[in-house]
């Protein structure tokens, strides 16, 4: 008893019917326990499976969130400097990333073989 998703404007025009007349006699069809109807709708929905913490309730540590939150804007300031950069070898720049040195180019990035 799961519902399966229609394309009503397809149906209504191999029907050679109008969509609110489909509707109808979807509606219809509810009504005589045929099927369950559920009408089509183009605002995307989510329904929560667990209850939700009122904001009230949910304790945020200002000092770690600031911690967190600088360390991930140099993260990805070093994202785009790696997009970014066109001279230095891509393999040394992840390597320095990492806090090792490599002196010696890969010959096999982009920019080695540019």
């Amino acid at each position: 008893n799961e519902f399966c998703i229609i394309n009503e404007q397809k149906i209504a025009k191999k029907l050679n019917i109008t969509e609110e007349n489909l509707k109808e006699i979807l509606l219809r069809l509810e009504k005589l326990e045929v099927l369950l109807y559920q009408a089509s709708n183009s605002i995307p929905t989510i329904t929560f499976l667990k209850p939700r913490l009122n904001l009230e309730n949910i304790k945020l540590n200002h000092e770690l969130y600031e911690k967190r939150k600088t360390i991930d804007y140099r993260n990805l300031k070093s994202m785009i400097n790696y997009l970014n950069e066109q001279k230095k070898c891509r393999s040394n720049m992840l390597l320095e990333y990492f806090d090792e040195k490599n002196l010696v180019e890969c010959k096999i990035c982009d920019i080695c073989i540019n």
